[in-house]
């Protein structure tokens, strides 16, 4: 045994697959399993300590990266909705351009 959460829905062979594959998606899917793996669990019982540090490290980082990317697609709402707004404006003030 690896010492690795067992329940995992990802296999080592998946791994290199999605790497290959360039699978995103699948990534994506599986990113919450790896950031928020509690390291102090049973599965991690036989982990060298300095592996648990960096794999700690590696979960930090994509805590960071998950809170950039809801930062940036909150945003990204935001000015879709300024956006379709000044259209909006753009165009009332084309057809009354249009009327005079």
């Amino acid at each position: 045994s690896s010492g690795i959460n067992a329940e995992w829905p990802l296999r080592p062979g998946d791994i290199e697959k999605i790497v290959r594959d360039l699978d995103y998606h699948a990534l994506q899917t599986n990113i919450m399993n790896v950031a928020f793996c509690d390291t102090k669990s049973q599965d991690f019982m036989d982990v060298d300590e300095d592996i648990i540090k960096l794999y700690r490290l590696g979960q930090y980082t994509i805590e960071y990266l998950l809170h950039c990317q809801e930062y940036l697609s909150h945003g990204t709402v935001e000015l879709e909705t300024k956006l379709r707004e000044a259209l909006r404006f753009r165009n009332e003030v084309k057809e009354k351009l249009e009327i005079k």
